[in-house]
C-alpha cells in the first residue's frame, strides 16, 4: 500500500528557526464566497476552521469572529479536524489529497498527495502525533508525523473511490478504537494499537437502498459507544462491546414523494448527553419542501427528541467545547447557534460573503493591471479603483457594476477601460473624460475581456461559453467567435497577437474568418493565463496542471516547458526587455527565471495564491496581486518586498512596509487588523510607534528595512492586559462611580493606563508603571456619569508603546432634562510679529464660525458662550489661560468647540500652533518657548470635562519646496491623528499630506473654513434631510467637497485631515 502513496514530508525548519519572531501580517475580513462544506472547532475552544466549495480553509478566532488565516486548496473541502492539542489541522479536499497544517504558522506539516488513492477522511489520535486517514471503502492507514512511511493499515475493500463514497470514519476520544464503514452496510470496529478488527456491525442489509454516502458516525465522549445515522436504518446507538442490540434513536424515515431522506451530519456534545442531527423531517409522513425541519436535538440521557428547527443550507456542524452551543455551516457563513431556541449567537463572514458567484469563475481571477508610469488598477468588489504606485493613494474610482467585477482590460493607449462582472454587464469607459462609451447586459456573467493590439476590437468571454467580438469604441456586435462545449471550459484568459489573431486554450484563431490557424495541446488541465510577447510570435501559458509553457506561434514552432510544479499556476508575465519570466500560483510563491527556465529566484511573502503579476515599465519593480485581496510591490534586484497594499474601497485602505510601519485611513484602521501567528491586533494598537503617514510621500523610496520590526517589538514588548473589574455593565441611578481597572504585565511592562468616557480621554495614568511579567495591579478612578449611555473603555501601553486590547463597559443612567451648554473658543491671527507671516482672512474665518454657531445652535443648548482671541491677544499664554479658565466651568454634558485659523509648524515630528508673537516657524528653541505644542493641548483638552469636543484647524504652512511641504504635511497628519486619538476628540483640519492650506480672495476665507461654513449652512445635511448637520455629516462633506473646491480654485486637490473619535452629535439645527 505504501508504494501506492506519494508522501511529501515538509519540516517546519523556517518556523523553527524563525519561531520566536513570527511575521505580523495585515489581514482583511474576507470570509467564504461559496458554500461551506465542513467545519471543526479546536478542543481548547479558541478557533474555528471552516472549509468550502470556494476551495479555501479559513481559520477564525472565535472570541472576536476575526479571520486569522486563509489557505487555498486544490478542491473543495471534504474533511477538517483539529489535533487534540489544537496545534494542527488535518484536511481532505475533493481531489483526494490529505494535508496537515500548523495552526500557529499556517505552514504545511504533512502532505499526502492523491495519485493512486483518494483520501476521504482524517482523524488524529490523542497524542497529536499520529493520525488516521480513510481510503476507498472500509480501508484506512495509520501515520506518524515523524515518519514518512505508514505505521500500519486497516484493510477493507480495495478499490479507488472518487465519488459518492463518503466512507464514514471516526476515532474514539481515548484513541483505543476506530470505526469505519464500507459500501455494503458493514461497520468495522478496530483496535488501533493492535491494528486488528474486533467486531463488525451490520447497519443495513446488503440489498438495501442505502449507501455509505449518506452514513454518519461519531463516538460518544466515554469511548464506550458510538452513534450511526443513515437513510436506510435511521439513527442507532451501538456499544463497542456488543454488536447485536443497538439502541434505536430514530426509526428509518419513509418519504412518499420520491425524494431521498438524508442525514447530512451528526454531532455530540462534550458531556455526551446531547446529540444534534441534520436530516430532512417529513410532515405527516411525507416530505414537503416548504415545511420540513432539518435540525434536531436528542437528549441521550432522557432518550427523547427535545427540539427541531428549520435551518436551511447546513452541511456540517460541531458542538462548542464545554457548552451546548453549536457551530453550523449555514450556506457560506459559519454560525454559532443556541440549539434549543435556534437563535444565532455569532456569525463568521466577510466582504467576499456578499459576492456569490460560481466558485470557479472567482478562482484566481486577475487582481490588478499596471498602467505606466505609476498607476495600478485594482478590482475591488463592485468597483475598479486606480491608485498611485508611488503613494498608495486612490486617484480614481470606476463604478457601474451592481455585483462583483470579474474581469477588466485596458487598451494599448491606456485610455479605455473595459470591465465585466457577475451582474452580466459589459461596460466600456473613456478614462480621460470618465464617461461611459457603451454598456451591454448579457445573459450570463462576463469574466474575461481583452482589447486587440490596435484597440479597435474587444473580445469578451461569458459563463455560457460564448466568446464575442465587439467594436471597442461603439459597442457594435460583430460576431460570435466560438461557443465552448461547456461552462467549465470557458477561457480564463484570451490574448491578441500584434497581427490581430486571437489565442486561448486550444488554438490560434483568425477573428475575421474564425479559421483555426494553429491548434495547441500544451496542458493536461485548464489553461489559466495566456500572454503574447511584443512581436506577437511567442505565447506564454500557465495551467492548473502546474506547467508553464513557452510556444512559438507557427506550425512546427518550438514548444518548451519553462516550469513544472505540483500546484496550479495562475499568472505569467514577460519583463519589459522580455529576458525574464515571472510566474505565480497556488503555492503562494513568485518565481522569476530566464526564458529557458534557468537561474530561478523566488520571492516569498504572500500567504495566499498569487493571481496577477506586472513588471513596471523600467523593469525595477514587480507588482503582484493575491487571492486574499493584497497587492505587493517588490524590488527585483534586492529580491525583497517594498510594501503591501490592501484596499476594500477608496476610503478603506492600508499600506504596510516590511518593518511593520503602516499608513491607513481611519476607515481602514477600523476594518483591517494584524495577525501574528494566532494573535490578533487592531491596527491602532501600534499607532504611536508604527503609524507613518510619511510613507505616502514616496513609498518606492521608503527605507524602513533596517528599522525595528513590528514582530520583534511585539515579541519583546507585548502589550499589557487591561480589564475593568468594577462596575459591570448595566443600568445605574448614580451620578458618579468608581472605576476599578486591573492591569497585568504580559512581558512588555506597563507604561500608561488610559480611560475614555464616550470616546473622550478622562484618565491618562503614567504613574501606573509596572515592569514585572505576570504581575498585575488594581487602579481606582472616579468618574462622573452623564444621562443616557456611558461607554467606558480602558487600555494600557507597554514600554514599547504598544497598546492593549480595549476593555469596555456600558452604564445606562436615566436621562434628565437637557442642560447642555455650548462653549466656543475661536482663534484667528492675521497679524504676526513677523510681517512675512501675515494672513488675510484668519480673523474673518474665526468670526464667521462663531456667528454661525451662535445663530444655528441656540435650540440645541441652554446657552452658547463664545470666546474670540485674535491678533495681538493670541499669544500662547492667553490661549492657555482661556483653556484653563473654561476647564473649571465646563461639565461632562456640555459641548466644546475649538477653532484655530493661523500658521502651523511641524518640526522633528512635533506639531505646533503658531501664536502671534512667534517669529520663526522651524527653530526648535523658539517654538518650545512661544508656540503651543499639540501634546500640551492634549492635556488641556483632557482637563475640559465636556465629552463632546470638536477641533477645527485651518493652519497654513509657509515656505519650502513641494517635497519639504509634502513631508511636513505627512508629519502634521500623524500629529493631528494622534491628538484626536489621545484626547478622544473630533478633529477637522485643513491641509492634507501634500498641500498647504490656502486663502482665496474670491472666497473671502481660507478654503477649508469656506467649506466648513458652506457645510454648516445646510449643505452637509445628508439624506434623509433632518434640518441638522452632525459631526459625521460635516466630516463626510469636507472629505468630498474640499478636494473639488480646491480643484476649482487652484487646479490641485487639497485633502483635509479629518479624524473622528467619539460619538456623533448635531452641531447646528435649522428651525
Amino acid at each position: 500500500m505504501a508504494k501506492l502513496l506519494t508522501s511529501i514530508w515538509v519540516l517546519l525548519f523556517f518556523y523553527v528557526c524563525y519561531g520566536q519572531e513570527l511575521p505580523v501580517e495585515l489581514r482583511i475580513q474576507g470570509g467564504h464566497d461559496h458554500r461551506v462544506s465542513v467545519l471543526t472547532v479546536s478542543p481548547d475552544g479558541k478557533w474555528l476552521a471552516s472549509g468550502g466549495y470556494d476551495r479555501t480553509i479559513i481559520l477564525w478566532d472565535i472570541e472576536s469572529g476575526k479571520e486569522l488565516r486563509r489557505i487555498t486548496c486544490e478542491g473543495y473541502l471534504r474533511a477538517l479536524k483539529f489535533s487534540p492539542n489544537s496545534k494542527l489541522i488535518g484536511s481532505v479536499s475533493e481531489e483526494g489529497s490529505a494535508i496537515i497544517f500548523e495552526v500557529e504558522s499556517g505552514q504545511v506539516v504533512r502532505r499526502l498527495s492523491a495519485e493512486s488513492v483518494y483520501y476521504r477522511n482524517i482523524r488524529f489520535l490523542p497524542d497529536g502525533k499520529r493520525f488516521i486517514t480513510s481510503v476507498g471503502a472500509g480501508t484506512a492507514t495509520l501515520w506518524s508525523l515523524d515518519k514518512e512511511e505508514p505505521l500500519g493499515q486497516f484493510e477493507g475493500e480495495r478499490f479507488n473511490c472518487m465519488n459518492n463514497c463518503h466512507n464514514a470514519m471516526d476515532v474514539s476520544p481515548d484513541g483505543k478504537w476506530m470505526i469505519i464503514s464500507n459500501t455494503k452496510g458493514i461497520i468495522t470496529l478496530y483496535n488501533v494499537a493492535k491494528q486488528i478488527a474486533v467486531r463488525t456491525y451490520r447497519h443495513y442489509p446488503d440489498n438495501s437502498h442505502g449507501s455509505s454516502d449518506n452514513l454518519m458516525m461519531a463516538f460518544l465522549p466515554d469511548s464506550k459507544s458510538f452513534i450511526v445515522g443513515s437513510e436506510a436504518e435511521g439513527i442507532l446507538r451501538w456499544s463497542v462491546s456488543d454488536n447485536n442490540n443497538p439502541t434505536i434513536i430514530l426509526e428509518p424515515q419513509i418519504i412518499g414523494t420520491g425524494l431521498s431522506f438524508m442525514i447530512n451530519d451528526i454531532a455530540i456534545n462534550r458531556s455526551g448527553d446531547k446529540l444534534a442531527v441534520l436530516y430532512l423531517d417529513g410532515v405527516k409522513g411525507t416530505f414537503q419542501r416548504d415545511h420540513n425541519r432539518n435540525f434536531h436535538v436528542y437528549d441521550l440521557k432522557l432518550n427523547e427528541w427535545i427540539v427541531s428547527h428549520e435551518l436551511d443550507n447546513i452541511l456540517s456542524m460541531e458542538f462548542s467545547p464545554g457548552t451546548d452551543e453549536i457551530f453550523v455551516a449555514n450556506d457560506a457563513t459559519p454560525q454559532l447557534i443556541e440549539p434549543l431556541s435556534g437563535d444565532t449567537l455569532q456569525t463568521f463572514s466577510g466582504f467576499l460573503t456578499n459576492f456569490r458567484a460560481p466558485y470557479w469563475i472567482m478562482k484566481a481571477k486577475q487582481k490588478h493591471l499596471y498602467l505606466p508610469p505609476e498607476t495600478i488598477l485594482e478590482r475591488v468588489g463592485k468597483q475598479v479603483i486606480a491608485w498611485s504606485l508611488k503613494t498608495g493613494k486612490p486617484t480614481h474610482t470606476y463604478n457601474g457594476h451592481d455585483d462583483l467585477v470579474l474581469g477588466m482590460a485596458v487598451n494599448r493607449d491606456k485610455t479605455i477601460l473595459a470591465t465585466g462582472g457577475v451582474d452580466r454587464r459589459i461596460q466600456v469607459l473613456d478614462m480621460v473624460t470618465d464617461s461611459v462609451l457603451w454598456m451591454r447586459e448579457m445573459e450570463s456573467p462576463v469574466f474575461t475581456l481583452v482589447f486587440s493590439s490596435d484597440g479597435r476590437h474587444l473580445v469578451t468571454a461569458h459563463l455560457t461559453g460564448r466568446i464575442i467580438l465587439w467594436d471597442a469604441l461603439s459597442g457594435h456586435y460583430i460576431r460570435d467567435l466560438d461557443r465552448i462545449r461547456d461552462w467549465y471550459n470557458t477561457p480564463m484568459d484570451i490574448a491578441f497577437t500584434s497581427t490581430g489573431l486571437i489565442a486561448w486554450d486550444e488554438f490560434l484563431m483568425d477573428t475575421t474568418t474564425r479559421e483555426r490557424i494553429v491548434e495547441f495541446d500544451n496542458h493536461e488541465d485548464r489553461v489559466h493565463d495566456v500572454t503574447i510577447n511584443k512581436d506577437g510570435k511567442t505565447m506564454l501559458t500557465t495551467g492548473w496542471d502546474g506547467r508553464v509553457v513557452l510556444r512559438e506561434l507557427y506550425y512546427g514552432g518550438k514548444v518548451s516547458e519553462v516550469f513544472k510544479g505540483e500546484e496550479q499556476v495562475y499568472c505569467a508575465e514577460f519583463s519589459p526587455e522580455e529576458k525574464l519570466i515571472a510566474i505565480g500560483g497556488a503555492d503562494n510563491r513568485i518565481r522569476i527565471f530566464d526564458l529557458d527556465g534557468k537561474n530561478e529566484i523566488q520571492l516569498l511573502g504572500h500567504t495566499s495564491s498569487v493571481v496577477s503579476l506586472s513588471f513596471t515599465a523600467d523593469g525595477k519593480y514587480l507588482v503582484s496581486g493575491s487571492e486574499d485581496g493584497s497587492v505587493k510591490v517588490w524590488d527585483i534586484a534586492a529580491q525583497r518586498i517594498i510594501y503591501t497594499h490592501v484596499m476594500l474601497d477608496e476610503k478603506r485602505w492600508t499600506t504596510q512596509v516590511p518593518s511593520g510601519h503602516f499608513y491607513a485611513t481611519q476607515e481602514g484602521m477600523e476594518t483591517m487588523f494584524f495577525v501574528r501567528g494566532t494573535q490578533l491586533y487592531a491596527l491602532d494598537q501600534f499607532f504611536e510607534e508604527f503609524y507613518e503617514p510619511q510613507l505616502t510621500v514616496d513609498l518606492l523610496s521608503a527605507n524602513y528595512q533596517e528599522r525595528d520590526r513590528l514582530g520583534s517589538q511585539v515579541a519583546a514588548l507585548p502589550p499589557p492586559e487591561v480589564k475593568i473589574a468594577f462596575p459591570k455593565s448595566g443600568p445605574t441611578e448614580q451620578a458618579s462611580t468608581e472605576i476599578l481597572v486591573r492591569a497585568s504585565d504580559q512581558g512588555g511592562g506597563i507604561d500608561e493606563v488610559r480611560l475614555t468616557h464616550n470616546g473622550k480621554l478622562v484618565v491618562s495614568d503614567v504613574t501606573a508603571k509596572l515592569n514585572k511579567s505576570g504581575k498585575s495591579q488594581a487602579l481606582k478612578y472616579h468618574l462622573d456619569l452623564v444621562p443616557g449611555e456611558n461607554i467606558i473603555r480602558a487600555t494600557g501601553f507597554s514600554t514599547g508603546r504598544i497598546e492593549s486590547r480595549t476593555d469596555e463597559i456600558r452604564l445606562s443612567r436615566p436621562a434628565d432634562e437637557p442642560t447642555a451648554a455650548c462653549y466656543v473658543v475661536a482663534i484667528g491671527i492675521n497679524q504676526y510679529k513677523n510681517p512675512r507671516l501675515n494672513l488675510n482672512y484668519a480673523v474673518d474665518d474665526a468670526k464667521s464660525i462663531v456667528e454661525l454657531i451662535e445663530s444655528r445652535s441656540k435650540a440645541l443648548y441652554t446657552s452658547v458662550e463664545t470666546h474670540m482671541i485674535t491678533d495681538a491677544d493670541a499669544t500662547r499664554e492667553k490661549i492657555i489661560e482661556k483653556l484653563v479658565e473654561l476647564s473649571a466651568v465646563i461639565k461632562p454634558t456640555d459641548v466644546f468647540y475649538f477653532f484655530y485659523a493661523g500658521h502651523g509648524s511641524l518640526l522633528n515630528e512635533n506639531f505646533y500652533f503658531i501664536p502671534t508673537n512667534s517669529t520663526r516657524l522651524y527653530e526648535e528653541a523658539g517654538l518650545q518657548a512661544e508656540a503651543l505644542y499639540v501634546g500640551d493641548l492634549v492635556n488641556y483638552l483632557k482637563d475640559i470635562k465636556a465629552l463632546k469636543q470638536v477641533l477645527f484647524i485651518d493652519a497654513c504652512h509657509s515656505g519650502g519646496s513641494t517635497a519639504i511641504l509634502a513631508s511636513r504635511g505627512a508629519g502634521e497628519e500623524k500629529a493631528l491623528a494622534q491628538l484626536s486619538r489621545s484626547a478622544g476628540v473630533h478633529i477637522l483640519a485643513a491641509a492634507g499630506s501634500d498641500q498647504t492650506a490656502t486663502e482665496f480672495a474670491d472666497l473671502g476665507h481660507g478654503l477649508f473654513t469656506y467649506a466648513v461654513l458652506e457645510a454648516l449652512s445646510g449643505k452637509a445635511d445628508g439624506a434623509p434631510a433632518d434640518n441638522k448637520v452632525t459631526v459625521y455629516e460635516l466630516k463626510s462633506f469636507l472629505d468630498d467637497q474640499v478636494p473639488e473646491i480646491s480643484m476649482k480654485y487652484k487646479n490641485t486637490p487639497q485633502y483635509p485631515n479629518t479624524f473622528s473619535i467619539g460619538h456623533d452629535f448635531p452641531i447646528v439645527l435649522f428651525e
